[in-house]
C-alpha cells in the first residue's frame, strides 16, 4: 500500500489476494503474538473499507476471518475469548452487508 499511495500507480494498488495473504502471514507469526492480531485485525479493516469503497473487487473471505480466529486461539491473550466473539459477530455482520453467505463462519471458524 506504501508504494501505491507514493506512486499513485493503480498497477501497485493492493489487491484482495494481496490483503488475504498478508493478513495470513501475519496471523501465523508468532514472534508477534497479540500484536500480530492486532495488525492483521488492521489489515483487515482496510481491505473491507476499500471493498466498500471500490478500491479492490474482492472483499475478505472467510479464510481471511479464520486466519485470525486460529492465531487468536494460538495465543494467551487473555481478552482472546473475546476477540473471537467479536470476529465472529463480524463475519456475520459483513455476510449480511455484502450479502455474501461465503462468509458466514463454518465448523472450522468455531
Amino acid at each position: 500500500d506504501q508504494l501505491y499511495q507514493s506512486t499513485g500507480d493503480p498497477d501497485f494498488r493492493p489487491d484482495s489476494k494481496l490483503y488475504g495473504a498478508t493478513i495470513d502471514a501475519i496471523s501465523k507469526s508468532k514472534s508477534k503474538g497479540h500484536a500480530a492480531i492486532r495488525q492483521a485485525m488492521k489489515l483487515l479493516d482496510k481491505m473491507e473499507n476499500d471493498f466498500d469503497s471500490g478500491l479492490i473487487d474482492v472483499g475478505p473471505n472467510r479464510y481471511a476471518y479464520t486466519s485470525i480466529l486460529s492465531s487468536i486461539s494460538q495465543t494467551k491473550a487473555p481478552d482472546g475469548h473475546v476477540l473471537a466473539e467479536d470476529l465472529l459477530r463480524r463475519m456475520n455482520n459483513r455476510s449480511r452487508h455484502v450479502n455474501d453467505k461465503e462468509i458466514l463462519p463454518d465448523t472450522v471458524a468455531y
